[in-house]
């Protein structure tokens, strides 16, 4: 039986969204959804057990399980963890609490890392700056088109493999999660599938850009560190941009760089600045 596991730290206002995305077009079938709920001071654990209750009529009818987990210890890895222990050791789907992602486009993840013979999938990321500052859309202009993001972003939806899930047996205590998976495998192993796509609200302002990106980077620094190098990540773009999106990509990127630095230096190398601007 598939899984999908969803980490949850205070999402009581976004998790009943992103289960109703998974559930809506009932194209979800036989599979496991566990929700661990970590160091939770909000109610999420109550609002996704009623949730879980509401639907647990027709979800019986396609074969689908939620269990809410309440882990006491605050930690998104800690959290994956729990919940890859729970599986039986099939395919599973790491989804972040924040996205919202079609039952269609998971069932075709799963779908895919057995046709292609692959590790990992992801969809193609879409970033969504209808409520962004200027200065940060004009950085996700640059950003939406970079070599990465169309062809090695492994992040926020990604759907493992069981002979994945078997060799990556448990998470270490990092912050950059989606990067240590995707630099734990060769980039033959894995893929971006432009065919689907998932939305990813961009932070409203240019603070929140810089922090977030700034924790990236922590997490980037805290991988080359422990020994987990990246290969074949280039900045290159695939279409010409224009010069103020290029001036203000760069002028973010340097300052996240420098704030990550200063962080780490420190001894902050672990605080987890989340995006709170797009929870408003």
């Amino acid at each position: 039986m598939k899984s999908i596991i969803i980490p949850a730290y205070n999402e009581a206002n976004l998790l009943p969204n992103t289960l109703a995305s998974l559930l809506a077009d009932d194209a979800l079938t036989d599979c496991k959804i566990f929700i661990v709920c970590n160091g939770c001071t909000d109610n999420s654990v109550d609002v996704m057990q009623l949730f879980a209750t509401s639907v647990a009529q027709k979800n019986n009818m396609k074969q689908i399980t939620i269990d809410v987990v309440d882990e006491k210890k605050p930690s998104k890895t800690h959290a994956l963890n729990v919940g890859l222990s729970l599986t039986d050791n099939d395919a599973v789907v790491l989804l972040d609490a924040d996205i919202l992602v079609t039952g269609q486009c998971v069932m075709s993840l799963f779908e895919q890392l057995e046709l292609r013979k692959l590790k990992a999938v992801s969809p193609r990321v879409a970033f969504d700056t209808a409520k962004s500052s200027k200065w940060v859309s004009h950085y996700y202009q640059v950003e939406q088109r970079s070599h990465y993001n169309q062809t090695l972003r492994l992040s926020n939806v990604i759907a493992l493999s069981a002979q994945a899930v078997k060799e990556l047996n448990q998470f270490p205590d990092v912050i950059a999660d989606d990067e240590y998976l995707r630099r734990s495998f060769s980039n033959t192993d894995y893929a971006i599938l432009s065919e689907f796509s998932f939305s990813f609200i961009a932070p409203r302002n240019i603070y929140s850009l810089i922090t977030v990106l700034a924790r990236v980077e922590r997490g980037n620094i805290q991988l080359d560190q422990m020994g987990h190098f990246s290969a074949g990540v280039t900045s290159g773009n695939r279409a010409p941009q224009k010069l103020v999106a290029r001036l203000i990509f760069i002028t973010t990127k340097l300052c996240a760089k420098v704030l990550a630095r200063v962080e780490y230096h420190f001894g902050r190398r672990n605080k987890w600045h989340r995006d709170l601007s797009n929870r408003c």
